[in-house]
């Protein structure tokens, strides 16, 4: 999905390195764990980044929506990323399966810890 819509490994890299550096950085009573974005309701605890690749100069309009979850702190997972060209929000439906997602990743975790 990543290099379908034109992202390089270099944008992986520039993405992983603002997360751990905002996380380093955050604001104690951060509502998102420390991490950058905003939460998304209807999806369990989902956040949505923008995200702008290097290359670019298309202002917010060319940037990109990353949606990932953290479930303990340093550990992120990627759920899902789109360009906001082609679309602005996760549709309900989205949200629905986003949150099957996150539901099943706390229980696999809560599961091994038991």
């Amino acid at each position: 999905m990543w290099q379908h819509l034109g992202l390089t490994d270099i944008d992986k890299s520039n993405l992983a390195t603002y997360l751990t550096e905002y996380y380093q950085n955050a604001p104690i009573n951060s509502r998102t764990n420390g991490f950058p974005g905003v939460l998304i309701q209807g999806t369990g605890g989902a956040i949505k980044l923008r995200f702008e690749q290097e290359s670019s100069a298309r202002g917010k309009s060319g940037s990109y929506r990353i949606i990932y979850f953290t479930l303990v702190q340093k550990t992120v997972y990627f759920l899902t990323v789109y360009a906001k060209k082609d679309q602005a929000n996760l549709t309900d439906t989205q949200k629905q399966k986003i949150q099957k997602v996150i539901q099943h990743l706390r229980h696999n975790y809560h599961s091994t810890k038991e």
